[in-house]
């Protein structure tokens, strides 16, 4: 009886990524794939802390703080991927990289308002940096099969009045609202330095790639925020087929640097 309980417990997973599986076994017994300090799940949650600590003592140098009330509250998970992403971000203006940023899935603006907030940094203003967000603002466009039924058209609509209004401020933002196959095409000559691709389904993110990955200036980065959540799947595959040497994270996110 020991036994097939052990296996009942076993089959159930908990929290999973490519080569990493967290069972409810693990959770009741404590088993090395949890206590031990270099295991993934351990390393996540040390790093998923210190973001949440930056947040709450300000030492983000304010990037961050615009968007921490909403992200703490309602969103378990999201503050991790937005202070990676942002890290990311802070790493190519580091180098000092030519080229615009360019974030394509924008939603409400939450991870958008963090890379205003680093731009706008004295540190890091730069005359030819602008910050393009592309998005429809009416929600997804029709699904394709292989996002196998986990979206459907419409979702994540949001109101285009209320982003306007929270970038007004920043005059090198440009909001540039419309599905991708309207909105990319005649921007041959954009060059990035640095892309935040959060577009949940396999053909929008296949479009946001194509559109991005020639225009990658040498030493860029794209940071997908879809990779390793089973309601994107079409997303993944998308990643895999186009950028296959981006590298998975614990965060669910996937990172694409361009180097020759």
């Amino acid at each position: 009886m020991r036994r097939i309980i052990h296996r009942l417990l076993e089959a159930i997973t908990v929290y999973s990524a490519p080569g990493f599986r967290i069972t409810l076994f693990d959770l009741l017994r404590r088993t090395p794939r949890l206590r031990d300090d270099v295991s993934p799940f351990n390393m996540w949650r040390e790093w998923r802390a210190a973001q949440g600590e930056g947040l709450r003592k300000g030492i983000w140098g304010g990037h961050l703080q615009n968007v921490a009330p909403w992200i703490r509250q309602d969103y378990y998970g999201k503050a991790d991927r937005i202070a990676l992403a942002t890290e990311v971000l802070v790493s190519v203006l580091h180098k000092r990289i030519p080229g615009d940023v360019i974030e394509l899935g924008v939603y409400r603006g939450d991870t958008a308002q963090a890379f205003a907030d680093v731009l706008v940094h004295p540190v890091w203003q730069d005359p030819e940096h602008r910050l393009f967000l592309c998005d429809s603002f009416e929600g997804m466009p029709v699904p394709t099969g292989k996002d196998r039924g986990e979206w459907t058209q419409g979702d994540l609509a949001a109101p285009y009045v209320e982003v306007q209004r929270r970038f007004a401020g920043y005059t090198f933002v440009r909001l540039v609202k419309g599905f991708f196959s309207d909105t990319l095409a005649g921007q041959e000559s954009a060059r990035y330095s640095f892309a935040h691709i959060d577009c949940d389904l396999y053909e929008s993110t296949r479009q946001a790639i194509a559109h991005v990955l020639p225009r990658l200036t040498e030493g860029g980065a794209i940071v997908f925020d879809d990779y390793g959540f089973n309601e994107c799947t079409g997303a993944m595959e998308a990643i895999v087929e186009q950028c296959p040497s981006a590298v998975y994270l614990p965060t669910g996110q996937a990172l694409y640097w361009h180097t020759t």
